[in-house]
Order: structure tokens, then sequence, then C-alpha cells
């Protein structure tokens, strides 16, 4: 419900920015009960937002490889940006 709760508020605020690639990382994988629920949370991310969920442990580095092949793939598909030109500021 958290997470459904604050992808609404993005979109509220801006929906560009909820519409843009999402990645979801699940931490704490070294941990017996999120290791046990993690097909479940990864199950339901993707099927209620079409997100991709990974499992990493920042206490042991698991998935971290995984995490970042991903990261570089997103990179590299993302649009280059918009310039940014500097105006005079106004008074």
């Amino acid at each position: 419900k958290s997470f459904e709760m604050l992808r609404g508020e993005l979109e509220k605020y801006n929906i560009k920015i909820a519409k843009k690639p999402a990645l979801t990382i699940i931490n704490k994988m070294d941990i017996t009960e999120v290791a046990q629920a993690f097909p479940e949370i990864k199950n339901q991310f993707s099927e209620k937002f079409g997100l991709e969920v990974l499992g990493v442990s920042a206490a042991t580095g698991q998935g971290k490889e995984e995490l970042m092949s991903e990261l570089i793939s997103y990179l590299r598909q993302a649009p280059p940006r918009e310039k940014f030109e500097v105006t005079s500021p106004t008074k």
C-alpha cells in the first residue's frame, strides 16, 4: 500500500517523472524472511505496476553485479538530456 500511495503522489506531482522507467530494489536479501518473501514481492510488483524488481544485500554484496548491470543498461537506453540554457535573471 505504501508503494501505491507513493506512486500516486508522484503522478500527481509530475506525470512525466512517474512515466519514466523504474527499477525497484529490495534490500536485506541476506535475511531469511526477506529472501523467502522476495519471489512473491517480485511477482506483485511485476503484475500490479509492471516493474522489474531486483534483490540485493548491502551487507553481503548479494545481487550487486546484477544491479550494476541493470543500471548500466538503463543509462544506455536513456534519452539525451535536454540542454539547459542560461538566461539573464529577471527582476
